[in-house]
C-alpha cells in the first residue's frame, strides 16, 4: 500500500479475491525520521487524492498539536488544536474548528486551569456547540489530600477566577465522597441554590465488588449541610452481583419496602438488559 506522500506506510484491507479492498481499506502514513504517524484515510474521512486526516507535532516533541481533515485536493476543511504549558507538558486548551486554519468558526473550545501538581482545577468551554459568544460557561474542581476530586461546580461565565460557592451564577454542585479505600461512596448533587440534594451511595462487597446503589433526595441549608427537619427519601434501588465470565448483572429493588421487595417480576439483567436466569 502506497503512502500519500511517499513515506512509508501501512494499513488494513477486506475485500475478495478479485478485488482486495472491495469492502474496506484504511491507510496509515509515517514520517520516515520520526517513525510518527502524519496521515491516515478510510471510511468516514474524505476520498481520493490527498483526501483523509493529517497529524501536526508541536516542534522539538511528540506531542500532538493539530488534528486536520483534507478534501481530495489537500485542503484543511476541519481541524482541532491542543496548547500546552509553556513550562510543562499539560494541556492548556483544545479546540475544534470548520474551516482552513487560516479562516474558520470555532465549534467548542475548553480552556483549562491546573494547579502546581498538574490537577485540573477549571475549564472554561465556548464555541458553538455552547451557543457562541456570550453563552460561555466554567466549571470548577476540588481536590482532597489523596488528589480525590472531592467537588465539582459549573457556573455561568468565563471567569474561574470569580467562582464562588455562594454566587448566584452557580447552576450545579457536585460533590464526591469515598469510602478508606479509594471507593466512590457517594456523589451527590445540587442545582443552584436549591435548597435540596440528589443523592446516589455505593455499596461494596468484602471483595470490594459493586452490592449495592441507593438513590435518595433529602433537603439542605444554605451551605449544603443535611437539614433534619427535612425528609430524607430513598428513590430507587439497584443490587449487582457477579455473573461470571466477567460480568455483572443487575435489578432494581424498593429501598423503602421491609425486605427491599423487587421492582416488578424483574429478574437479574446485563447490561443490555438481557434477562439472565443464572446468577449462581
Amino acid at each position: 500500500m502506497a503512502g500519500v506522500h511517499g513515506h512509508p506506510a501501512s494499513g488494513v484491507e477486506v475485500g475478495t479475491s478479485g478485488d482486495s479492498d472491495a469492502y474496506y481499506a484504511a491507510g496509515y502514513d509515517y514520517d520516515p525520521n520520526s517513525g510518527r504517524m502524519d496521515y491516515a484515510s478510510g471510511p468516514g474521512l474524505p476520498t481520493g487524492g490527498s483526501g483523509g486526516v493529517g497529524y501536526t507535532y508541536l516542534a522539538g516533541s511528540d506531542l500532538l498539536s493539530q488534528v486536520q481533515i483534507r478534501n481530495a485536493g489537500g485542503a484543511v476543511v476541519a481541524w482541532s488544536r491542543r496548547a500546552y504549558e509553556s513550562q510543562r507538558d499539560v494541556i492548556d486548551y483544545v479546540e475544534s474548528n470548520l474551516g482552513s486554519t487560516g479562516s474558520y468558526a470555532t465549534l467548542s473550545k475548553y480552556n483549562y486551569t491546573n494547579d502546581a501538581i498538574a490537577r485540573r482545577t477549571a475549564v472554561v468551554t465556548s464555541g458553538e456547540a455552547f451557543g457562541g459568544s456570550g453563552n460561555e460557561r466554567f466549571t470548577t474542581w476540588g481536590y482532597d489530600a489523596r488528589n480525590e476530586l472531592t467537588a465539582s461546580r459549573r457556573y455561568l461565565g468565563d471567569d474561574p477566577n470569580s467562582a464562588d460557592p455562594n454566587d448566584p451564577v452557580l447552576l450545579r454542585t457536585v460533590r464526591y465522597a469515598y469510602y478508606s479505600d479509594g471507593n466512590v461512596s457517594n456523589i451527590t448533587v445540587q442545582d443552584g441554590d436549591e435548597l435540596k440534594v440528589k443523592d446516589l451511595a455505593f455499596y461494596y462487597t468484602e471483595n470490594r465488588a459493586p452490592w449495592m446503589m441507593l438513590w435518595s433526595e433529602w433537603g439542605v441549608d444554605a451551605n449544603g449541610v443535611y437539614d433534619p427537619n427535612d425528609v430524607y427519601t430513598m428513590t430507587a434501588g439497584r443490587e449487582f452481583r457477579f455473573n461470571g465470565p466477567a460480568r455483572f448483572v443487575s435489578r432494581d429493588f424498593n429501598p423503602n419496602s421491609e425486605y427491599h421487595d423487587f421492582v416488578g417480576d424483574q429478574q437479574w439483567t446485563d447490561g443490555a438488559d438481557d434477562y439472565v436466569m443464572n446468577t449462581s
